[in-house]
């Protein structure tokens, strides 16, 4: 019988939930102090025209992540202005003067 490509020792191991679930208080918070002790923790969010989900997607990222990088890639609807009103101090605003796509945005944060 093929061994499964993931390991189910260390967490470090893992290159996906090793067990549990991803939800709240599934696996990644049960790991997080584990394999995130002593590091930081960013998250890039490339933004295009996002000013309906922005709020979303951001409330989504989990409180273990320490800095919230939202791109907006020179968007034409208010996702600027939505980000600046997000109460979360993780976050901060990055924008582009034109639309340089997904590739660019994530590497720019």
């Amino acid at each position: 019988m093929p061994q499964s490509p993931v390991q189910t020792g260390s967490p470090k191991a893992c290159s996906r939930p090793c067990s549990g679930s991803r939800s709240r208080g599934g696996w990644a918070a049960a790991r997080a102090e584990t394999v995130l002790e002593g590091k930081s923790v960013a998250v890039v969010v490339p933004a295009y025209n996002e000013e309906p989900l922005i709020g979303t997607t951001v409330s989504g990222i989990p409180a273990f992540v320490d800095k919230v990088f939202v791109v907006d890639d020179a968007s034409r609807d208010g996702t600027r202005e939505r980000v600046h009103a997000l109460a979360d101090r993780r976050v901060q605003l990055i924008e582009h003067r034109r639309n340089e796509g997904v590739g660019a945005a994530i590497v720019s944060a």
